[in-house]
């Protein structure tokens, strides 16, 4: 059987929520040379959509029909990325929020029905707040929307939570206490779920983070000079020797939200509310501390941040020094998967001070530091 690590594929259910601690491992397997492979597809099917403007009328009437919703209600779209949401509203007052699925980006519909069965298993477990999904007009909580040219969109309807993205406010790095300990709750929460039979999410392994097999799209199509080649090379390399000797037992590897950092956090008064599991997967826990950190990492407040994570996630579970070490590793390497991101995502899509090449710049402190020390973030 594959290192999990090295499969795009779900690792299969555990038969016990509690696996004995040192039973035997799978087969640990180089993972460098597996991270090229066949190119990925762009994520370019929303492309013509534009922030702000409502549905077009086609995917509107079909969203409202789907979700039975009052064919009065207006639509607004709020963001895109590997999805498109729209906000709903009736009588100038939001409702709810339907997400798209960029074609092709999860396989089938039992992932997306995965999904939403994790989100409603959290919600019901009270260790995060999330929006709940809504069922569609049949009942079903996935829906499938028709384009004017046979294109099949996939959809799902959340409840209107109120509050602001955290990404918002002028320091989020007090913030990170909390966000360290909602996730230590999920990742418990992770470890114990019984997954319902036909549950099936993708990994994030070495090959779907690096390379040409990338999800997102492979570091090394930004326009990158010869020498920030090969100075992101030598801290991939340094990242990949470590993190290709990590553990992948069921106390290091799971199921995690893999995007909750600030852009995927709604603020209500001192209430944080998780979004935007469509990047949940199987991959190691403490990725999640990497992506926590995602677009920071060149900040001044990084290391902040980072300790305060740390400090909020011990406050409700172990972490230890190996770990914590995988996870500066970790966010080496999810520097990278961003900075490819960026080759197949609209610039606009960054953070301001990230555009324009920014995000190159970025990533090229972000190695300076990880070669200077592989702990430089917890140091």
């Amino acid at each position: 059987m594959d290192h999990p690590a090295l499969s795009r594929h779900t690792p299969e259910p555990p038969r016990s929520a509690h696996p004995l601690p040192g039973s035997p491992q799978p087969e640990e397997t180089t993972m460098i040379e597996a991270t090229l492979k066949q190119p990925v597809s762009g994520l370019r099917v929303f492309d013509a959509l534009v922030k702000g403007e409502a549905a077009p009328a086609w995917l509107h009437d079909g969203m409202l029909a789907a979700f039975g919703v009052s064919p009065d209600a207006a639509t607004k779209l709020i963001s895109v990325s590997e999805n498109a949401s729209y906000l709903v509203e009736l009588g100038g007052q939001p409702i709810g929020v339907v997400r798209l699925q960029q074609p092709g980006y999860q396989e089938g519909d039992e992932q997306l029905r995965s999904e939403m069965l994790w989100v409603e298993a959290i919600r019901d477990s009270g260790c995060a707040e999330v929006p709940s999904p809504i069922p569609g007009a049949d009942g079903r909580v996935t829906q499938s929307i028709q384009s004017p040219d046979g294109l099949t969109l996939k959809a799902v309807y959340f409840e209107h939570v109120t509050g602001s993205i955290l990404q918002d406010i002028d320091d989020a790095a007090p913030w990170f206490t909390e966000l360290g300990q909602i996730t230590a709750r999920l990742h418990d929460h992770a470890r114990s779920w019984r997954r319902p039979a036909g549950f099936t999410r993708f990994t994030w392994g070495l090959p779907d983070l690096l390379g040409s097999t990338a999800r997102w799209g492979d570091w090394r199509r930004a326009s990158l000079t010869p020498a920030q080649l090969d100075h992101l090379e030598r801290a991939e390399m340094a990242a990949l020797t470590r993190v290709q000797t990590a553990p992948a037992g069921w106390q290091d590897w799971g199921l995690v939200h893999s995007d909750l950092r600030p852009t995927n956090v709604i603020r209500d008064g001192e209430r944080l509310i998780v979004i935007d599991f469509d990047d949940s997967g199987f991959s190691w826990f403490l990725y999640d501390f990497a992506s926590a950190l995602t677009f920071q990492e060149h900040k001044p407040a990084v290391r902040t941040m980072a300790r305060n994570w740390i400090d909020g996630y011990r406050s409700e579970g172990q972490l230890t020094d190996a770990q914590l070490e995988l996870g500066c590793a970790l966010s080496m390497v999810r520097t990278l998967t961003m900075l490819g991101w960026s080759t197949t995502h609209r610039d606009e899509a960054l953070p301001p001070d990230l555009q324009g090449g920014g995000v190159i710049d970025a990533a090229i402190l972000a190695a300076d530091q990880f070669k200077a020390s592989p702990t430089w973030l917890v140091d």
